[in-house]
């Protein structure tokens, strides 16, 4: 009977993950927009899995899917879209930052949780940030790239965190540490 049980926790925690993975790419296919709202449902997807997943090379698609996702729906920034294809690899770079900083500070070292959060958020926007604000200086990326790369970053990443904390308060999965 332990084997069963056990099978079924493997089989939901995959599943979990699964549904994950298909969430950070779709939310920003299928909705699309307003970045905000995106950019907290996908920063929510990325955390939550941060800190409920162990293996960190289940994690990796994580990096990509959202990215692929906005660039695959094409609206998020309108006649700006093909001009992201620059920040791509540094989207992708921002949101391992996310989710490994989560996963090493909070997950592994025990530090406060929302030191952690501040900690990824800020580096995460760093990345962001400075890549967009090269392009921007050398004249490839428009100025509203400095806004949706800097402080909207800071802000869904943030966001995201509180509410990741208060589900897994609300759900007492015991995740959150004091």
């Amino acid at each position: 009977m332990d084997n069963h049980i056990e099978i079924d926790t493997i089989s939901l925690s995959k599943t979990f993950l699964i549904i994950t993975y298909v969430a950070s790419f779709t939310i920003p296919f299928l909705i699309g927009g307003p970045q905000i709202l995106v950019g907290i449902l996908v920063n929510i997807a990325l955390i939550y899995a941060a800190i409920t997943y162990k293996d960190i090379k289940t994690l990796f698609p994580l990096f990509f899917l959202p990215s692929i996702g906005v660039l695959t729906r094409g609206y998020i920034f309108g006649p700006f879209t093909p001009l992201l294809f620059y920040m791509v690899p540094f989207i992708w770079a921002s949101n391992a930052t996310l989710i490994l900083v989560i996963k090493n500070l909070y997950v592994e070292k025990k530090f406060n949780y929302f030191f952690t959060l501040l900690i990824a958020s800020l580096i995460k926007t760093f990345v962001l940030y400075l890549s967009a604000y090269g392009y921007f200086s050398f004249k490839i990326l428009p100025a509203i790239f400095l806004k949706t790369m800097g402080f909207n970053q800071f802000l869904t990443a943030t966001i995201a965190g509180i509410i990741v904390y208060m589900i897994i308060k609300t759900k007492n999965l015991n995740l959150i540490k004091k």
